[in-house]
């Protein structure tokens, strides 16, 4: 079963993915000059599910990332 799972809509239509406690997931939405980076894990030490929050520098592609927040279960 499933550990994680993304939710992509746009109005054609919404597709899902899922991910697992061994391989986590990564989702990146940009814009032009901005965007996020989410990695979710799963911490094997204190068994609860980890969502690193990143800032990137968007579809620009200036190697730029900034952790924002984590957020834990």
């Amino acid at each position: 079963m499933a550990q994680y799972r993304a939710v992509i809509g746009t109005p054609r239509g919404q597709v899902s993915r899922l991910g697992h406690k061994t391989t986590g997931m990564r989702i990146e939405l940009n814009g032009w000059g901005v965007g996020v980076k989410v990695v979710a894990r799963f911490d094997e030490k204190t068994q609860e599910d980890v969502f690193d929050i990143f800032k990137t520098s968007g579809s620009s592609y200036r190697p730029t990332t900034e952790l924002i927040a984590t957020v834990r279960r």
